[in-house]
C-alpha cells in the first residue's frame, strides 16, 4: 500500500508518466492519441482497443499536449 497524494506520484516514478485528471496518471511509454474539443479531451490508447478512454482536464492539457508533440511518432 502506498499512501501518497497522486500529484506527487509521478515524480516518483520512471520518467513517462504524467498525471492528466485528478484521478488519472498515464505512461506516455505507450501509443496515445488526443481527441475531443473542449471541454471533453481524453487520451485514447492506440494498442488496447477497447479500453476506456482516459480524461484530460484543461488544467492538464497544455503539459498533455507538449507531452504527446515531444513524443516520436
Amino acid at each position: 500500500m502506498l499512501r501518497i497524494a497522486l500529484s506527487r506520484l509521478p515524480a516518483q516514478l520512471d520518467d513517462g508518466f504524467l498525471q492528466t485528471h485528478r484521478s488519472y496518471i498515464v505512461n506516455l511509454n505507450q501509443p496515445l492519441r488526443l481527441e475531443g474539443k473542449s471541454p471533453n479531451y481524453q487520451l485514447t490508447f492506440e494498442n488496447l482497443p477497447g479500453t476506456e478512454p482516459v480524461p484530460v482536464s484543461k488544467t492538464y492539457l497544455p503539459e498533455v499536449r507538449a507531452a504527446l508533440a515531444k513524443k516520436p511518432r
